[in-house]
């Protein structure tokens, strides 16, 4: 190692302690939420995002590799829990549509979210969920719509206003052989009235996009 680019890591740890930092949180990992706070700039942007969000639109958040797309989600997803609104995330979506649906049931159903409806049958959710949640391949899917359905009505009805789904790397269910990232959403948002559901993805790709150049309030 040089000694010019020695000096300039030593100036750089010295600046990062006198803020109270022990590491430079932006190297090569996005922000947490506990660390959403130490988002800079692009206020706009992210208005315009949340704002979205508001008016009920779906979003397809795309880029390169690196370029902070994640930690967008994580500021997205620390604002709508500031407003006690009920989220689910996937970090990394499933490969099978079944696993898709029931992450999202069990992400509705967390409860720390503490928004479950005191007359949903509960008990009889989970103890489908217990039967299949090793083994989604043998939960119907008809099933898995019917519980997502019933919560979101449930839930819908005291909050009136959609559950947010926040899906990180969604490139990779829609190049998954026999899995379109979009047709799952489209899929569960036709089933469902209203407009109960808000999508937030983040994807590297953008050249499959062209096919839903012309979205609706049914699809990204």
């Amino acid at each position: 190692m040089g000694d010019e680019k020695r000096r300039r890591i030593l100036d750089s740890d010295k600046k990062l302690q006198k803020i109270g930092l022990k590491h430079n949180p932006f190297h090569e990992k996005p922000l947490t939420e506990d660390e959403i706070h130490l988002v800079a700039g692009r206020k706009d942007e992210l208005n315009e995002l949340i704002e979205a969000i508001g008016e009920r639109r779906n979003i397809l958040i795309t880029g390169a590799k690196g370029i902070g797309k994640t930690t967008v989600l994580s500021y997205l997803i620390a604002n709508a829990k500031k407003e006690n609104i009920t989220i689910t995330y996937l970090e990394t979506p499933p490969l099978s549509e079944r696993r898709f649906f029931l992450n999202i049931l069990l992400g509705m159903l967390d409860k720390k979210n503490n928004k479950i409806p005191k007359n949903y049958d509960l008990e009889k959710v989970y103890n489908r969920i217990d039967k299949y949640k090793n083994n989604p391949a043998h939960y119907p899917s008809y099933e898995i719509l019917e519980d997502i359905i019933h919560y979101a009505e449930k839930y819908y009805k005291r909050v009136d206003f959609p559950i947010i789904v926040f899906i990180d790397e969604f490139h990779k269910i829609m190049l998954a052989p026999g899995l379109q990232g979009f047709e799952l959403i489209i899929k569960l948002n036709q089933t469902m009235f209203d407009e109960k559901f808000v999508f937030v993805c983040a994807s590297l790709i953008t050249q499959t996009l062209n096919r839903y150049s012309n979205p609706s309030k049914d699809s990204l």
